[in-house]
């Protein structure tokens, strides 16, 4: 009878055991969702479809993305398109040394916008862009000559609860050279300083006595993070020591260079120092923020 019975019991038994290796789990309603977009858990979204499916859509994305800061560094002369959401503000940052004469322009794309733009120097003072009477939604700086040599930054946003699309336009003036007298201790240097960029090129620079007959005058140039330029291979003299001659010498980095000048003679003078650039002819570009 042991026999027979068991069978039984497995017969019974059986069914339910390959219903529940069968049967397919139940899909959860809610929880993490893995693809495009990343994770998403918690309440289920009253949005159907993708966002992007609808003009309204997208311009919300874009707010969305917009709101937060954004930053590129530009030449002077290049163009710049950007979306700025509601909240967001989108920083523009370029070099430029003392006495460059600056341009800039910025202009909404809905002019019904309020737009708001800032310039900040090297050493904290900061200037607003204005709107001339004739045109009151584009913000503007004409001419205005800039005071530091380093990184400027001008920041671009529009008023609360406003999104929208803009255009930068730069451009610049940049002083080709700079000359300055200066008067030399016996056996002391003295020092002169002038603005320099990435990318510049002095042509020539041109250190002479002015009231000695003879002299011994020696050079030292020194970049704004405080490194020795070597001049040797790049130097003239003249024969009386009155005369130094430096040529073909890049610069390398953004700010200001000291030029050390000292005459090894015993006597005193003054001399003259002439600084010629050469700036790199680089394309203009148009950069997308």
């Amino acid at each position: 009878m042991k026999g027979p019975l068991a069978l039984c019991v497995l017969l019974l038994v059986a069914p339910s055991l390959d219903a529940q290796i069968t049967k397919p789990k139940p899909k959860p309603k809610y929880g993490k969702k893995h693809g495009k977009g990343g994770d998403t858990t918690g309440k289920k979204s009253r949005v159907t479809g993708s966002i992007y499916d609808t003009e309204a859509g997208r311009k919300a994305a874009e707010a969305a993305a917009g709101a937060k800061q954004r930053e590129v560094e530009i030449r002077l002369g290049d163009r710049v398109r950007g979306f700025v959401g509601a909240g967001g503000t989108h920083r523009i940052m370029f070099a430029a040394v003392a006495g460059t004469q600056v341009n800039i322009k910025v202009t909404p794309a809905n002019r019904r916008l309020t737009l708001s733009s800032r310039l900040s120097a090297p050493g904290g003072a900061s200037f607003t862009l204005l709107p001339k009477p004739s045109d009151p939604a584009v913000m503007r700086m004409d001419d205005r000559a800039l005071e530091k040599t380093g990184l400027h930054i001008l920041e671009v946003s529009f008023a609360a609860s406003q999104a929208g699309d803009y255009l930068i336009e730069t451009s610049a003036r940049v002083p080709d050279k700079f000359e300055k007298d200066v008067s030399l201790g016996e056996r002391k240097p003295a020092a002169v300083r002038f603005g320099g960029m990435l990318g510049r090129r002095v042509e020539q620079l041109k250190v002479r006595a002015l009231d000695a007959k003879e002299a011994d005058l020696r050079l030292q140039l020194v970049d704004p993070s405080g490194i020795t330029t070597p001049l040797e291979d790049k130097t003239w003299r003249s024969t009386d020591g009155k005369t130094v001659l430096v040529s073909d010498l890049p610069l390398e980095v953004n700010g200001d260079y000291q030029l050390f000048v000292m005459d090894r003679s015993s006597g005193r003078t003054s001399v003259r120092v002439n600084v010629r650039f050469d700036d790199a002819k680089t394309p203009r570009k148009t950069h997308e923020m």
